[in-house]
């Protein structure tokens, strides 16, 4: 199997044409919100924290189906999702927002690292998979990168 290649790494350019297939929505007159998706509130609390202390607007949601629910959601401009979640995956949210046509740049992050899980994580247009412990110099890199 070929790895993927990264943007930013491999000698791939670093610009949104070469991490999202299609034309990812970015709305210009509302809010650019940072969400965040994750079963484990304590995480929800930090990465809220941490984003907004950079000057985020962030949300945050429990689940993948009350992100999918949220009135906002096409204010959604980056997409911060747990892999591992009782209800819906990561991936799974990723595949749900293709099939609606939201293509959302997002960062998976999940316990271990996982080449099968990260390469479809990168065809359902992640820019990223942090592994955790999260490094978090790197997370607001690519989430500057994401909203830019």
């Amino acid at each position: 199997m070929v790895r993927p290649q990264v943007p930013g790494q491999d000698g791939v350019p670093c610009d949104r044409n070469t991490v999202f297939k299609g034309n990812p929505y970015v709305p210009t007159d509302s809010p650019n919100i940072v969400a965040i998706v994750d079963d484990d509130g304590d995480v929800r609390e930090v990465l809220d924290a941490l984003l907004e202390s950079v000057g985020h607007t962030v949300k945050t949601y429990r689940d993948g189906q009350q992100l999918l629910d949220d009135p906002e959601l096409d204010d959604v401009v980056c997409l911060i999702v747990d892999q591992k979640m009782p209800e819906m995956t990561g991936l799974a949210l990723l595949r749900e927002l293709n099939q609606i046509g939201r293509a959302i740049p997002s960062l998976l992050i999940t316990g271990l690292p996982d080449a099968q899980i990260a390469g479809k994580a990168r065809e359902l247009g992640a820019i990223d998979v942090l592994v955790k412990p999260i490094d978090w110099e790197k997370l607001l890199k690519l989430v500057a990168y994401a909203v830019q």
